[in-house]
């Protein structure tokens, strides 16, 4: 009997214990975490414009800064506002952008497939300069060059593909200068716009990254090829009007030559280098 009555009183203070501990978790632990996440996250895009501006130039051999990192979770919006890498002297401005907004959807991220629903990239800036045969980004080059490559696991299974989808992407407003100092000429695109709907893993194997490339407006534009010859305006324009007077003729001959093909064929017309009269 004193055995029972010993295993109820046991059997009460643990039941006790158990109800304390939950309380303690439920309404002191979960706030205290909760509360800690909160600040994690709210102190998350100082953070990492901290990094940035500090320890950039650890990642390409420029100084680099941001002026703000804003996040909202409950949109999955990342912006990052004026962003600029400098040129090898640390003043002047080699590539910036007012704005990058991306938007992602969270959930296939648990599958490892990035979903991008828009990418805006809002007033880009790139200043190219070459001398002689160099250019102003070749101390990036060899400064990524120089560091050491980590050594592939060859025991290791290779990873599974990475799936990505990008969807409206946009660049607005943005500028290109490029400037030969060989002949002291500066060369200046702007208002650079172009669009592309989507983009995926998938679409690349089937269709290659230049055709991809070529959906891309302002890589279209009749002075781009010209612009890295260090070719001037003048000659920039002459070229983009002998280019549509090239494809002005070639459009004009295949439509005479689609017209004529059905006249040949019947014989009412001769083939090109015969005469009607030595014809049959």
């Amino acid at each position: 009997m004193n055995i029972l009555v010993f295993d109820e009183t046991v059997k009460k203070q643990i039941s006790h214990s158990m109800k304390k501990a939950v309380k303690i978790i439920i309404y002191i632990v979960l706030p205290v975490i909760l509360a800690l996440l909160i600040l994690v996250l709210i102190a998350l895009p100082y953070g990492i414009k901290k990094y940035v501006n500090e320890h950039g130039a650890e990642y390409t051999g420029r100084k680099m800064s941001v002026q703000d990192i804003k996040i909202n979770y409950f949109k999955a919006t990342l912006n990052v506002i004026d962003f600029k890498l400098f040129e090898a002297d640390g003043q002047h401005t080699f590539v910036s952008f007012d704005t990058l907004m991306v938007h992602i959807a969270p959930f296939p991220l648990l599958s490892s497939k990035f979903v991008a629903e828009q990418i805006r990239l809002v007033r880009p800036y790139v200043n190219l300069v070459r001398k002689d045969s160099l250019y102003n980004f070749d101390d990036m080059i060899a400064f990524v060059n120089s560091k050491p490559k980590a050594k592939a696991d060859t025991l290791s299974k290779p990873s599974a593909p990475f799936e990505y989808v990008l969807n409206k992407i946009s660049l607005e407003q943005g500028k290109l200068t490029f400037t030969d100092k060989g002949v002291d000429y500066t060369t200046t695109l702007s208002d650079l716009n172009f669009f592309v709907p989507s983009i995926s893993d998938h679409q690349f194997p089937a269709y290659g990254f230049e055709r991809f490339l070529k959906t891309l407006c302002w890589l279209s534009h009749p002075a781009w090829k010209h612009v890295l010859q260090g070719q001037n305006s003048d000659q920039v324009q002459t070229a983009h009007e002998r280019e549509q007077t090239d494809r002005s003729q070639c459009a004009i001959g295949e439509k005479e030559r689609r017209i004529d093909e059905p006249a040949i064929e019947a014989g009412a017309i001769p083939p090109e280098g015969h005469s009607r009269g030595h014809y049959s």
